[in-house]
Parts: C-alpha cells; sequence; structure tokens
C-alpha cells in the first residue's frame, strides 16, 4: 500500500535529504521511524515527521473507504 505526503520549502539541501531518504526507502514503517528518530542529521526530524504525516493520510483515506463498505 503507499501513501503520499509532500514536505516543500524546507532550507536543506536536496542531497542531504535524499541520503535519509534513500537510507529508509523499502523499510517497514516501524523500523525508518526508529532510524530516523536516532538520526543525528538535522533533516531526520522533519522527514520523521512527514512520515508520520503519510501514516495518518493513509489510516483516514482507508478509515473513509470502510465506513461507506459499512453503509
Amino acid at each position: 500500500m503507499e501513501a503520499i505526503a509532500k514536505l516543500n520549502n524546507y532550507p536543506t539541501s536536496p542531497r542531504k535529504m535524499r541520503l535519509l531518504v534513500d537510507l529508509i526507502r523499502g523499510m517497514e514503517v516501524e523500523k525508518a521511524l526508529a532510524v530516523l528518530e536516532h538520526n543525528p542529521k538535522h533533516p531526520a526530524v522533519p522527514l520523521r515527521k512527514l512520515v508520520l504525516s503519510a501514516i495518518n493520510n493513509w489510516k483516514q483515506k482507508n478509515e473513509g473507504e470502510m465506513k461507506v463498505d459499512w453503509w
């Protein structure tokens, strides 16, 4: 399953952010959040918030579909 969230206009270089994204790409969600929580690089904090936002977006999207199925 896939969830989408975007982080726009964050003041860091794309290369630094891409290094962190490549580090967590393909991981399970819990493991990715743990890696980001303990990573000392400064873009790790907003990236962790972004992953949490994507999780919440996915949950809201799927809860809405389930409510429709029940009615």
